[in-house]
Parts: C-alpha cells; sequence; structure tokens
C-alpha cells in the first residue's frame, strides 16, 4: 500500500492508492483518490472527505495496519479541526479513531499510550457536552480513555524510591 500525502498552498492533497483487496467486516476497502482543498471547498463536499478519509484509515485499523492508519490521521485530523471545527462529530470520532489506534498498537511507545490519553481526555468530555450522558457512545469513549490509561500504567516503569535511616 501507498499512502502519499503533501501539504499545498491551496489544501492537503491526499493520495491513497492500494494494490489489492483488503476485506474487513464484508466490507471492501479499495485505492481511491481524495482531496481536501480547506476552505476552498463546499462544506458539504470537505465532510464527504474526511468521511472517506476516517473510514478508509478506521478500516486501515481494523486490519491492525497501525502505521498506515497513524499516518493517515496524523496527516487529516489537524485539517479536519480547522475546516469542520473542534466540536463536530466527525472531528471527535477521528480523533478519537486516531487515539485508538495509538493505544491498540501493540508496538506502540510509552509517548504514543500518552499521546492517545491526551487526545482521548481532550475529547470525551466535549462529546460528553454535546451529546450527553445518554449516548450510546458516551461510555464507549470513556472505556476507551480508561483503557489508554490502565495501558500507561503498565507500561511505565516503576519507580523505585530509596528510603534512607
Amino acid at each position: 500500500m501507498f499512502i502519499a500525502m503533501e501539504l499545498q498552498t491551496s489544501g492537503v492533497y491526499i493520495s491513497l492508492q492500494s494494490q489489492g483487496i483488503f476485506k474487513t467486516s464484508e466490507q471492501f476497502v479499495r485505492g481511491r483518490e481524495i482531496t481536501l482543498h480547506d476552505e476552498n471547498v463546499a462544506f458539504g463536499c470537505a465532510k464527504d472527505t474526511f468521511v472517506s478519509a476516517s473510514n478508509y484509515a478506521t478500516s486501515l485499523c481494523h486490519l491492525q495496519r497501525f502505521e498506515e492508519a497513524k499516518a493517515m490521521f496524523r496527516k487529516t485530523v489537524p485539517v479536519a479541526r480547522r475546516v469542520l471545527g473542534e466540536s463536530d462529530d466527525l472531528t471527535l470520532k477521528m480523533r478519537w479513531t486516531y487515539a485508538m489506534a495509538l493505544y491498540k498498537d501493540p508496538d506502540t511507545s510509552l509517548g504514543d499510550l500518552r499521546e492517545a490519553m491526551e487526545t482521548l481526555e481532550s475529547v470525551a468530555p466535549v462529546w460528553t457536552r454535546i451529546f450527553g450522558e445518554a449516548h450510546p457512545e458516551t461510555p464507549k469513549i470513556q472505556a476507551a480513555l480508561a483503557n489508554a490509561l490502565s495501558l500507561i500504567h503498565i507500561s511505565e516503569p516503576t519507580r523505585r524510591y530509596a528510603i534512607s535511616y
């Protein structure tokens, strides 16, 4: 799979080309070309483009291709935050899924775990404020935050203190 992303003055150009077909949950992910032109694109088109990019990266996560998913999210999430806004449901879902890609990767670093925790700590309150406690996804994001926290506690080296008498 080849993922190329380059920043341009007119926006972000994302070229996704894949060879073969990857099967995930009875759905197929095929290569496609996605172009984001920041504020120059009509809002509806931009949202559809972010949905496509998010679905693609989420499929990569389901395939346990975490490095590719993280690279995709690292390029698209900042643009989504700028174009759609911090409180947009898609922006929040993209950030949540990015955090999950960070902490579910078996080769993740402690820095990535901390980034996942920080991301979830910033997404969870906004999600709860916008959608409320009764929303079916709210407990899931809280559980993701708890999982990230527990992984950090497991991964951190035990600190030993010298006791002086």
